[in-house]
């Protein structure tokens, strides 16, 4: 992936978007895109136990979660969402005790939901 400050969607190799499509029931289309309606956000887990802050996201946020994306940097998923359960299913994640995690998620700013597939970067390799 690009640098913590980039706010574009990651870059991910064949064998690594092969192995997101074998998580996922839906073949990935169109490389290098998301869905118009789709909205990445890359999280990483911090020094503080179960704790993760947003440390890349794809261009679109404002539309859907209504905040810039250089807003949403260094900042928490918890801030965003309403779901109390996300940080159960983020440390699970990050422990690797469970497969990738599929939740619905509503913003706080818009109240929107979204279709939520949450992946480890150990579940790629």
């Amino acid at each position: 992936m690009d640098s913590p400050g980039n706010t574009e969607a990651a870059s991910f190799t064949n064998d690594e978007l092969a192995a997101l499509e074998a998580y996922h029931p839906y073949p990935i289309r169109r490389i290098g895109n998301i869905q118009p309606h789709g909205i990445i956000i890359a999280l990483q887990a911090n020094a503080l136990p179960e704790t993760f802050n947003i440390v890349q996201v794809s261009a679109n946020t404002e539309v859907g979660l209504g905040e810039a994306p250089s807003d949403l940097l260094g900042r928490s998923p918890q801030a965003l969402f309403v779901e109390d359960t996300l940080p159960l299913q983020l440390q699970q994640l990050a422990a690797a005790k469970t497969a990738p995690a599929e939740m619905l998620l509503t913003s706080i700013t818009t109240g929107q939901r979204f279709y939520a597939q949450l992946y480890s970067s150990r579940q790629l390799h």
